[in-house]
């Protein structure tokens, strides 16, 4: 009986033991990627100034960075743009940051300079983000920080200082027109009260500069001639018609600089238009930007109709990076085409086709607003798009390795299982197979 024991203990054992070697390598420690942090200064500044932000990226748990890539926003309407370390602008209010920056391999500090254009208050956020750690592993963020700047009104100084110009200039004109008026007759009076008037006008609209904007909007200014855009001088209207607003606008008044215009101003929206008139006669609404003193010629674009029969795929030819195929219903008819790989709304599908004149490309659907255009990939982001496949490739191997090492684990835990259960079968078989033969030899005892 003691050795049967023994034997069913060590069956037990070995049992365990084989369950122990075929687990332990499913629960193999693995390293995870950094934990990181972004964090921003909250400056103070006043309106007109340029200031600078101050943006990190900070290794919480201690881990080296490695390369990132950082998209923020702000308020186009409160800041501008200037220039920053491994900055680039987008021009609509986004900008990004990339690279490494510094010596420090735990902490990169990336200066930002902006321009204030009027008093408030306003934030810098992040839009997206991107970082990694020394193996090219995907962080994850621990905080996602913003910078509050508080915009105070325009040096005192200063203001006061163009007010007494103003004043200088107005009692000037005023002092002109007076003694114009007393020494012509009526009708040089009357000439003389209208340029006056237009010469004030003039000179309420010569407030300011603007600057080109990267989102179209054209370089004027304002001088003692009116509006100049281009090289090419522009008066307001006081007046134009209205059935020359676009959609979604209605008229308005609105004060330039001092002088109250015709306007037209969205419903649901900050837009302004207004109309100007060019010296050869001819003018155009344009629409205009308070923050930047900045103005844009309206131009509606008209696309023509364009038919594309998808066809199928060239051999050899490759699919643009960083879509997946996918079947769509257009039009009541199934569409074979290709979309973002984790665009789950479907807001476009890119397919191959061919249009009227027999010529094959690469087309970009927009499934919202029914609209196709020919599809390319910019050079300037193809980077970035390869950055992407790559990341999501590895989240897709990272969750296949997962299930994989399931799957072993749930192969390993059943292996175990019988063994234990054919060790047991076999130590009771026995168990009683002894206890038989002992019987048996109790009983042919003399």
């Amino acid at each position: 009986m003691k050795k049967l024991r023994k034997k069913v203990v060590n069956g037990l054992a070995m049992g365990i033991c084989c369950l122990g070697l075929s687990v332990t390598p499913m629960f193999t420690t693995t390293a995870h990627a950094l934990t990181a942090r972004i964090a921003f200064s909250d400056p103070t500044t006043s309106a007109g100034e340029e200031f600078k932000v101050t943006m990190k990226v900070i290794s919480v748990d201690g881990g080296s960075i490695g390369d990132n890539s950082i998209v923020i926003k702000y308020d186009t309407s409160y800041l501008k743009f200037v220039d920053g370390t491994n900055a680039t602008s987008y021009g609509d209010g986004t900008v990004r940051v990339a690279g490494k920056v510094g010596d420090n391999p735990y902490e990169f500090a990336y200066t930002l300079t902006f321009k204030a254009l009027k008093q408030g208050e306003t934030n810098i956020d992040v839009k997206s983000w991107g970082i990694l750690d020394k193996d090219n592993n995907a962080a994850s963020l621990d905080k996602r920080g913003s910078s509050k700047i508080t915009i105070s009104e325009a040096a005192a100084a200063t203001t006061t200082a163009e007010s007494s110009s103003q004043e200088t200039t107005t009692a000037q004109e005023t002092t002109t027109a007076q003694t114009t008026a007393e020494t012509s007759s009526t009708a040089e009076s009357s000439s003389a009260s209208q340029s006056s008037e237009t010469s004030s006008q003039k000179s309420s609209d010569a407030s300011s500069s603007a600057q080109t904007s990267a989102a179209g909007e054209t370089k004027a200014y304002s001088d003692a001639d009116g509006i100049v855009i281009e090289g090419k001088k522009y008066t307001l209207a006081k007046t134009f018609d209205k059935s020359l607003l676009p959609e979604n606008f209605d008229e308005a008044k609105y004060d330039y600089h001092g002088t109250a215009v015709a306007a037209g101003k969205e419903l649901d929206g900050n837009l302004v238009v207004m109309y100007l008139n060019a010296e050869d006669g001819s003018g155009s609404l344009f629409f205009y930007n308070e923050a930047t003193d900045t103005w844009m010629e309206d131009s509606p674009v008209t696309v023509a109709a364009k038919t594309v029969t998808p066809i199928p795929l060239d051999e050899g030819l490759a699919v643009p990076k960083g879509f997946e195929e996918a079947t769509l219903d257009v039009n009541g008819k199934k569409i074979k085409g290709w979309v973002w790989a984790t665009d789950k709304e479907h807001n476009y599908v890119v397919v191959y086709g061919m249009n009227k004149d027999g010529n094959k490309d690469f087309y970009r659907l927009d499934l919202k607003e029914m609209t196709i255009q020919r599809y390319f990939e910019d050079p300037a982001i193809d980077g970035n798009t390869a950055d992407y496949v790559d990341t999501f490739q590895q989240y897709k191997q990272l969750k296949l390795d997962y299930k994989k090492r399931g799957n072993k684990l749930h192969i390993a835990a059943g292996v175990a299982g019988i063994a234990i259960l054919g060790f047991l079968y076999l130590a009771f078989r026995d168990l009683k197979s002894g206890k038989r033969r002992w019987q048996i030899e109790r009983i042919h005892q003399p």
